[in-house]
């Protein structure tokens, strides 16, 4: 979750000089993200 508030922050900051891909990248990260809190979510709390 920290990575994804992180390159929120770069994204506002830095908006004017990161290239378009950059976009692509954040979503690609944040998908990945939510993917693993759901697999970790499953493995350790299912009890």
């Amino acid at each position: 979750m920290a990575l994804i508030t992180l390159m929120i922050f770069i994204m506002a900051i830095w908006e004017a000089v990161l290239p378009a891909f950059f976009s692509t990248i954040f979503l690609v990260i944040t998908v990945i993200d939510c993917i693993e809190i759901i697999v970790l979510s499953n493995t350790i709390c299912k009890k």
